[in-house]
C-alpha cells in the first residue's frame, strides 16, 4: 500500500471517529433514523447528480447519448449483491448504529466499533473460504470480555435486558455485522463495477428503505426529518450533516471503496484503530461523557483482541 493511500485511510478514519459524537448530539432534535436520511441524502444527490451527469466514458467515446440513458443501461446489469450491500449497509447499519448510541454513549460506540475490522476478517473468512486459526477464537473470547466490561454488565442486567446502556450497545453490535458486508461482499463486485455506481446504487437502496421506515413510523407529517430540519433552520444543523454526509459517507465510502480494489481487506482493516482512539478523545470533551474504570479495562481488551485476531499468519 503507498503512502498517499495509507494517508487517505487515517484520514477516512479520522472523519468516522467524530460521526459518532455528532450524531449523538443531533439526535436532541432528530429521530435517529431520521438523522439517518439527512445523511445519506446529502450524500447520495451529489452522486446521482454525478452519474447522470457524467456517465461512462465508454459510452462517451462511442457516440453522443443521454448520459442519464447511459447510467440507466448500465444499472439494468445490476449484481444483486449492490442491492444487498444497501440493505446491510445503509439501512440496517444505520439503524442498530443510530439506536445504539441513542441509547448508549457515543464513547462506547467508538469502542464497540473497534471490533469491525475483527469482524470484517472474521466474514471474510468465512465468505472466501478461509480457515480461521485459534488465536482468531481466543481473540474473539477477548472481544466478548471487553464488550461486557465496557458495559458494566452484572448477572442481573443481563436477566433483565432492561438496562439502556447494555441493549444499546448489543444493538451496536450488530452493526458491525452488517458494516463488514461493505468490504465483504462489496471487493469481488469491483471487479466488473465502478466504486462510484456502486455507491450511488447501494446509498439510494438505504435512502429508500429508510424513508420508507420513517414514513410508517413517524407519519408524512416530519417527511422523515426534512421538515424539523428545514424549521430549526440552524446551521449548525446543516454543517453536521454535510459533514456526516458529503465527508464521512461519500467521501470516506469511495475513497475505500477505490482503495479496496487492489489491497486486501485484511491489510486496510487494521487502519480501523484510529477511530475508537479518537473516538474516546471527541465523546469526552465534546459531549463531556466519562472516561471509567470499565471503560479503560473493556477498552483494552478490545484493542487487544483486535490487535490479536488481524495479526497475519506466519509463514
Amino acid at each position: 500500500m503507498s503512502r498517499a493511500k495509507l494517508a487517505g485511510l487515517i484520514f477516512c478514519n479520522l472523519l468516522w471517529s467524530g460521526a459518532y459524537s455528532t450524531s449523538k448530539e443531533l439526535m436532541k432534535h432528530y429521530s435517529p433514523m431520521e438523522l439517518s436520511l439527512l445523511r445519506y441524502l446529502s450524500a447520495g444527490l451529489p452522486l446521482m447528480l454525478y452519474c447522470v451527469l457524467t456517465g461512462p466514458e465508454r459510452q462517451k467515446q462511442i457516440r453522443r447519448r443521454s448520459y442519464l440513458g447511459a447510467w440507466l443501461r448500465d444499472l439494468q446489469r445490476l449484481d444483486g449483491r449492490l442491492l444487498l450491500v444497501g440493505l446491510l449497509t445503509f439501512f440496517v447499519s444505520p439503524y442498530c448504529q443510530m439506536t445504539g448510541v441513542h441509547l448508549s454513549r457515543a464513547i462506547d460506540s467508538s469502542l464497540m466499533i473497534a471490533l469491525e475490522p475483527l469482524v470484517t476478517i472474521f466474514a471474510a473468512c468465512l465468505m472466501l473460504g478461509e480457515r480461521l486459526r485459534a488465536v482468531q477464537f481466543i481473540s474473539l473470547g477477548l472481544a466478548v470480555c471487553g464488550a461486557g466490561i465496557l458495559t458494566d454488565v452484572t448477572w442481573a442486567k443481563l436477566i433483565s435486558f432492561s438496562d439502556p446502556r447494555m441493549v444499546g450497545n448489543s444493538i451496536f453490535l450488530i452493526s458491525t455485522l452488517s458494516e463488514s458486508a461493505y468490504s465483504t461482499i462489496a471487493k469481488p463486485v469491483l471487479n466488473r463495477r465502478s466504486p462510484v455506481v456502486f455507491l450511488t446504487v447501494a446509498i439510494w437502496v438505504g435512502i429508500a428503505l429508510i424513508f420508507t421506515h420513517n414514513l410508517l413510523v413517524d407519519g408524512p407529517a416530519r417527511l422523515g426529518g426534512i421538515i424539523p430540519l428545514l424549521q430549526r433552520g440552524q446551521w449548525t444543523d446543516w454543517a453536521a450533516i454535510l459533514y456526516l454526509g458529503p465527508g464521512c459517507t461519500l467521501f470516506a465510502y469511495l475513497f475505500w471503496m477505490i482503495v479496496m480494489i487492489d489491497t486486501p481487506v485484511s491489510i486496510m482493516a487494521v487502519t480501523l484503530y484510529v477511530q475508537p482512539v479518537l473516538g474516546v478523545v471527541w465523546g469526552y470533551f465534546f459531549l463531556g461523557e466519562a472516561v471509567t474504570l470499565s471503560t479503560f479495562l473493556g477498552g483494552v481488551l478490545l484493542l487487544t483482541a483486535v490487535w490479536l485476531g488481524s495479526r497475519p499468519r506466519r509463514g
